[in-house]
């Protein structure tokens, strides 16, 4: 099934202002609470233009590696502009990318490549175990250790690093709206949903008081996931008291 990645250079406008006027990591959770906001996008060209056949293309990209406490090792893609390899000393927004199913992290590095030239991003784009995420592989301890190495090892800004999730990819995310409360500065999840929102929002752990700001993003021609679902799933997380947004698009 062809998926629309082009959106993705659309979807990162909207990470962007994120990381522009999201509240700070030492935020706490919220007394009340907060209430879904709703924003319709219209795209200014008809969503037939976006669904292209793809092809993976890894230039610029960096293959590595990390060896998780567990003893596995784990892969991952990294872009890091040429103004940030120039000017080191700065500290530079990170963004971790999860892809959707069936893909590689070099799918989503490679979509936000332009954006991340012009904004001084650092990219990273982890890799699923045979292309698929899943809790069963520890995932969340990949995605959340690989956070904490790239915080430690290059000139990141520990305060403004944020995780974007495109269809699988949101299982972790979900997750790591608790686990990573205090290393995640917001998330954003495209295309995806909890079938039970309210059960399993309130059985995920939280490492801190914190509650990060969410966006949800859900398209009107896809076949996989309703948006009223989606929005169950948003409002789930808003009942916790994280301060949402659901783009529909």
């Amino acid at each position: 099934m062809k998926r629309h990645f082009r959106i993705a250079k659309n979807l990162l406008a909207l990470c962007l202002l994120l990381y522009l006027c999201v509240p700070c990591l030492s935020k706490k959770a919220s007394a009340e609470i907060e209430e879904l906001e709703i924003e319709r996008i219209h795209l200014s060209i008809s969503p037939d233009e976006y669904v292209t056949p793809y092809e993976e293309n890894t230039s610029g990209q960096i293959l590595k590696s990390i060896k998780l406490k567990s003893g596995i090792e784990r892969n991952y893609n990294i872009y890091v502009p040429e103004n940030i390899k120039q000017n080191p000393e700065i500290k530079y927004p990170v963004l971790i990318l999860l892809h959707g199913a069936g893909r590689t992290g070099a799918s989503l590095v490679e979509r936000w490549k332009e954006l991340a030239d012009q904004e001084n991003i650092i990219l990273i784009g982890p890799h699923a175990i045979n292309k698929v995420w899943s809790l069963q592989n520890k995932d969340i301890d990949f995605v959340y250790e690989l956070i904490l190495d790239i915080q430690n090892n290059y000139p990141a800004d520990t305060k403004r690093t944020y995780l974007f999730s495109h269809s699988n990819g949101g299982l972790i995310s979900f997750f790591m709206a608790g686990i990573g409360s205090h290393i995640i500065a917001a998330s954003a999840i495209h295309a995806n949903m909890l079938l039970d929102p309210p059960a399993v929002v309130k059985e995920i752990p939280y490492t801190s008081g914190r509650r990060m700001p969410m966006v949800f993003l859900c398209g009107t021609r896809d076949t996989l996931f309703s948006i009223d679902q989606v929005e169950k799933t948003a409002k789930a997380y808003a009942y916790q008291g994280h301060p949402v947004k659901f783009y529909i698009l």
